[in-house]
């Protein structure tokens, strides 16, 4: 069994998370419909995109062959390009939910300071 399960890991093209989180995921599709998956995956293709840029600033300081940099830049530049095409992608359900929660939840942070 472990050698079948380890055949599908070493597939780049896996995508797999904890299940856990996959249950908050789907909590939050429950509640307020696909824009949760926009929103995540925004959030978190943003997320990456910084470590590639940060990674991307600390070569550069540290003088690293401009081949790694390049490499480097090139997954940025990628990732920008899904965050881009991401942005233009509409929900069919939760927008104006979503938009409310994330304000109240803003309004809460701003007001406790």
């Amino acid at each position: 069994m472990e050698q079948f399960v380890s055949e599908h890991f070493e597939d780049p093209r896996l995508i797999a998370v904890p299940p856990d989180f996959a249950g908050i995921v789907e909590e939050y599709v429950e509640r307020y419909g696909d824009e949760a998956l926009r929103q995540i995956a925004l959030f978190c293709m943003g997320k990456w995109f910084a470590i590639h840029t940060a990674y991307a600033d600390e070569l550069v300081r540290h003088e690293n062959p401009i081949d790694t940099i390049v490499a480097t830049t090139v997954d940025a530049t990628h990732i920008s390009q899904a965050i881009n095409m991401l942005e233009d992608v509409g929900s069919f359900s939760g927008t104006d939910e979503w938009h409310a929660i994330v304000k109240e939840l803003a309004i809460g942070v701003v007001n406790d300071q």
